[in-house]
């Protein structure tokens, strides 16, 4: 049987997470060499640098969730047309896991990984 409409929405969400992984590591690793906030910190009293230090040490956990979601959603996308059952449920862990991230603005991913996990349990194949 072919899977067509869940290879599409996987490959979709797992562009969408790699996107973001890399724009927003980039991000970070600008921040954290001294291009952005070390140099605000001489102008701010320590109360407001010590808060934009724990704010940064933060903003690495939608990184890590980002990361973690592409890798269950490739896997996913591998595996599809072989194992579908794995399939789906590897593509709605990754929707659970970047399902948080749509307080950040990318809810889309997680979307993507949850239709095509509940396409994956309920198209039944055909012999």
């Amino acid at each position: 049987m072919k899977r067509t409409a869940e290879l599409v929405l996987g490959i979709i969400g797992t562009a969408i997470d790699f996107i973001f992984f890399i724009a927003l590591g980039l991000l970070l690793l600008l921040i954290n060499i001294g291009v952005g906030w070390s140099g605000l910190e001489a102008y701010f009293d320590d109360v407001l640098s010590s808060f934009l230090l724990i704010l940064l040490g933060a903003l690495w956990i939608p990184v890590i969730s980002s990361f973690i979601s592409f890798l269950l959603g490739l896997i996913a996308v591998i595996k599809v047309s072989s194992r579908p059952r794995l399939s789906g449920g590897l593509f709605i862990a990754a929707a659970v896991v970047s399902s948080w991230l749509m307080f950040s603005g990318v809810l889309f991913q997680s979307l993507f990984y949850l239709a095509a996990g509940i396409l994956c349990f309920v198209r039944k194949e055909t012999e």
